[in-house]
């Protein structure tokens, strides 16, 4: 399954990064109780690869992935 290994504020983004341990690489869905202007998968480096919309994601098995939510609040 899925493992939150670090959460940290960038500004008024939040950076998610997850690990996916032991499942496989279908879809899985981000579920969040807080807003956000937009979210995005980035690479390590901070560049941005893809803006998520429905909230489906997929991450390889034991692969990592990082998330901004931005503009992140209550």
């Amino acid at each position: 399954g899925w493992e939150i290994t670090s959460m940290r504020m960038d500004g008024g983004d939040l950076l998610v990064r997850i690990f996916n341990a032991a499942g496989d690489d279908r879809p899985g869905r981000l579920q969040r109780g807080f807003k956000a202007d937009g979210v995005w998968l980035e690479e390590l480096d901070g560049r941005k690869v893809k803006e998520v919309k429905n909230g489906s994601i997929r991450i390889p098995r034991f692969g990592v992935r990082t998330i901004r939510f931005i503009n992140a609040r209550t």
